[in-house]
Parts: structure tokens; sequence; C-alpha cells
């Protein structure tokens, strides 16, 4: 597995030049359809080229959040991001939502978030489907893999669950890699131990301003950051990549022409349900027309 990416101090970080940022910006509604003007990745990718997204697509079925999905990808991905939920009790559940996601696994909605033990119930009389992981048995069946990293997703109340994460389970609190909402949380993350953090954008409320993301990424300095593929087509990645020096992801991408092209215009990597670490790499080097 790669080393971690260690972040450069921040006075070395080149100066964000207000021209150079608007100028790319601008320039985005080539997209990335014309690579040849859009920037080199400055840095190597901090942890994998894909990261597994909620666990791997799983007989067809992605986002299950699931052993069963983390299980049968294990050996294509290095890294997996995983959906956080709390329970009624204040218990992580692995799910994306009590909406949707719930009902579609369980077979019938949910006005409230069940207890723990209503949880692991349900979970219990429905064993042929994919059993969704909780925080104490992720903990488990990541000390059983010491090399893999879990990337988490946690919608509400993220710092409260990181606490809790290292209040439980200190021991492995490297192979978390928390995901940031907000420029304050990444210092709050790093405060508490974790030694990376990937700053989300497609919550920020001035996650398609370049100057702000580039302002606010200088000043927390996370290790790296991910934005929505329409985000970076629209130009965004270009100015990131520009202005911070920093490793930039994009979100979900399945096509392998699309990752391709992406690469090419200087992403890091990207959060895939399907592209393991060895098919991104081998993308790296394709030979794709990107026009």
């Amino acid at each position: 597995m790669k080393r971690p990416y260690s972040h450069p101090a921040r006075a070395t970080l080149r100066p964000v030049i207000a021209a150079l940022i608007l100028a790319v910006w601008q320039g985005g509604g080539a997209a990335l359809a014309e690579t040849g003007d859009l920037p080199e990745p400055a840095t190597a990718a901090p942890f994998t080229m894909s990261i597994g997204h909620g666990g791997g697509r799983l007989d067809g079925v992605v986002k299950t959040n699931s052993y069963d999905a983390l299980d049968a990808n294990i050996d294509r991905f290095e890294v997996f991001e995983l959906d956080f939920e709390w329970t009624a009790d204040g218990e992580l559940v692995c799910i994306h939502d009590w909406e949707i996601s719930y009902t579609t696994r369980f077979g019938t909605p949910t006005e409230t978030a069940p207890d723990h033990a209503t949880f692991q119930r349900l979970l219990a009389e429905t064993p042929d489907a994919p059993g969704n992981c909780d925080l104490d048995g992720l903990a488990d069946w990541m000390r059983a893999h010491p090399d893999i990293r879990i990337v988490t997703d946690v919608k509400s109340n993220p710092v409260a669950a990181h606490e809790l994460i290292v209040a439980r389970h200190p021991d492995i609190v490297t192979q978390f890699v928390p995901q940031a909402y907000r420029p304050d949380e990444i210092d709050r993350y790093r405060a508490l131990g974790f030694q990376e953090v990937i700053w989300t954008l497609y919550k920020y409320r001035h996650g398609t301003d370049p100057e702000a993301v580039i302002r606010e990424a200088l000043d927390h300095a996370p290790d790296a950051i991910t934005m929505p593929y329409l985000s970076a087509e629209a130009g965004l990645m270009a100015a990131v990549i520009e202005g911070t020096g920093l490793p930039v992801y994009v979100h979900t991408i399945n096509r392998p022409r699309t990752t391709a092209c992406l690469l090419a215009a200087g992403a890091a990597g990207v959060y895939s349900d399907d592209l393991g670490q060895a098919e991104v790499e081998a993308l790296s080097d394709a030979d794709v027309d990107c026009n």
C-alpha cells in the first residue's frame, strides 16, 4: 500500500494569483475535453488512485455499506468510503440514509431512525441481504485487515462521530480518513489524532467558488480535496490544483473513459463503485480521445 501523503509546509505552497485562478475557472467551459490546456497533477495521490464508494458495487447494487461488499472488493481497493448514520440511541451504523437506503435494504420505510438493537435485529432477520456494518463490528474487520483504510462520510454530527471513533477505537485511528464538510473540521480532526483528512466540497456552501476553496485549503491544509464531477468539469478541479498543489479526487466515476480523461486533466484519483485500484492505474496511461 502507498505510504501516506505528507502535506508540504503551507509556506511552500504557491501563492494564489487571482488572475490565474479566474483564467482557469473561466476556461472551464472547455471542460475536461481540452486536457492539453489543463495543469499537470501537482502531487501523487495521498492514499490510492481509487476509493471504493460505499464499499464498492456488490452484485449490481451500489452503496450497500456492508461487510459483504468490503469482503467482495478487498482485492480491488486499498481504500473504501463508507456512509454512517446515527441510530436513535447514539450508535453509528453503516447506511447511507434512513429514507431511500433504509427502505431499499429492509423493504419498508421508517419514520425515525431505529435504535441499535432494532437495527441489528432487522439485519438478523434478513440474512440473505448485504450485512450493514456498525462501528464496533467494522473496527474488528479493520483490525483483521490492517492495510485497508476507511474514508468516513458522516452527514449528521460528523465531529461527534469522529470523537466516538477515537474514544472507542484509538488503536486504529490511523486507518480512518475523515471527510470534512467544513474547513474548520479539518483542524478538529487533526486535533483528535487522525493523520489524514479529505475535504469534500459537495455540501460546502462555497464549494463551487474557486477562490473560496483555494483560500480555505491553503489555510487548513487538507491532505486531499474531493468534488463532484460537474464541478471538476466546470473548471474547479484545474483551479484548485493550480492554486494549492493538493491532490484532487472526483466522485462518483464508473466509466473508464471519463476516469482516463480526469487523470489526464490532473485528478489524483476517483471514487468509484466499479473501477478498482489496478484498473484506474492502468487508465492513467491509457491513450484516450477526450475531445
